[in-house]
């Protein structure tokens, strides 16, 4: 997150010309984008259930996209997500892959996936709140940040697997 502020604030316009200059140029959108892409667009903890591994740290990479074509004026509130977390230990590293729906409002959203680990495919429901809002009005771009909870559960058993606990940045 920090890193793409500081990337912000170095490529903003230094100086007002006659035609109000465009918040980015196409490098800099670019590079912008490209950031939002590959930097880790949230941090947390994995909370595995009695018997398993210990508590993970968790890098994990997130992208919300709109459904307009389905959802009409509401467009901006429903999105299909991808994500994919790395569970770094002192053994090395797991992966886990995510697909999911969620319906975001303001100031919280909450959602529903299935997720892929090492343990197998897993139902994944969250709830989150997102907060320090970059603008006071309600537009359809909200950047925030948000905070995360995720379960873990077997489709097979009905157990919860585990816990993730998120705290991220988004645009949308």
């Amino acid at each position: 997150m920090a890193a793409v502020g500081g990337l912000v604030i170095v490529l903003a316009p230094a100086g007002a010309k006659a035609d109000p200059p465009a918040m980015f140029g196409e490098g800099a959108a670019f590079a912008v984008a490209a950031g939002a892409v590959l930097l880790p667009s949230e941090y947390g903890v994995a909370i595995p259930t009695a018997g398993q591994r210990s508590t993970n740290f968790v890098l994990g990479w997130s992208l919300q996209i709109p459904v307009s074509a389905w959802f009409g004026d509401h467009a901006m509130h429903h999105r299909v997500v991808g994500s994919v977390d790395l569970l770094p230990h002192s053994d090395g590293a797991d992966w886990r892959g995510r697909v999911a729906y969620r319906y975001g409002a303001r100031h919280g959203f909450a959602g529903l996936g299935f997720s892929v680990d090492g343990a197998g495919a897993s139902l994944s429901p969250e709830l989150g709140v997102k907060f320090a809002h970059a603008d006071k009005a309600d537009y359809d771009i909200d950047m925030s940040l948000h905070l995360l909870a995720r379960a873990e559960i077997a489709p097979e058993s009905g157990h919860v697997r585990g816990a993730t606990i998120l705290l991220g940045w988004n645009f949308l």
